[in-house]
């Protein structure tokens, strides 16, 4: 993901960690442990103070630049692939592969919502192309989440 004031790009990895990189002049500025086994999604808030990152069955929230753990959130049953900033710095949502999508706020327990037609529409957006990616859904109507318009 792209800082939104600054020319760094901040990647989850394989590791656990998170990773990141001036783009201006290519040089990684920042490592940090974030999970134990692996980093699959990280946004970062509007104002580019806040990170959020998902990976084994866990969302965590950072405050950045300086890496310091808030708050890690419990609720999905499989790895966290997706996570986004929905506009307001303590609010977000993720996706797992537990085919849920679930809405978050600080000091809150999720809203989950079944992978079937109850997604807000920015959710339907988000979460789509993991579902289409998704090897494991043996047939097409378990790839839909969205109502037709």
């Amino acid at each position: 993901v792209w800082h939104p004031q600054k020319p760094l790009l901040i990647a989850g990895l394989d590791t656990g960690m998170i990773a990141v990189w001036n783009v201006s002049d290519g040089a990684l500025e920042q490592r940090f442990q974030a999970h134990a086994e692996f980093v699959a999604a990280v946004d970062i808030s509007p104002d580019g103070t806040m990170l959020l990152s998902g990976g084994e069955n866990t969302l965590k929230f950072w405050t950045f630049p300086d890496a310091a753990a808030v708050a890690t959130f419990e609720g999905h049953a499989e790895a966290v692939y997706a996570a986004l900033f929905t506009g307001e710095r303590a609010e977000f949502v993720s996706g797992g592969r537990d085919k849920t999508v679930r809405a978050w706020k600080m000091q809150t327990t999720p809203t989950t919502f079944a992978a079937a037609g109850d997604i807000a529409a920015f959710g339907c957006k988000w979460i789509h192309g993991f579902l289409q990616a998704d090897s494991s859904l043996d047939y097409d109507e378990q790839r839909r989440i969205c109502r037709e318009q």
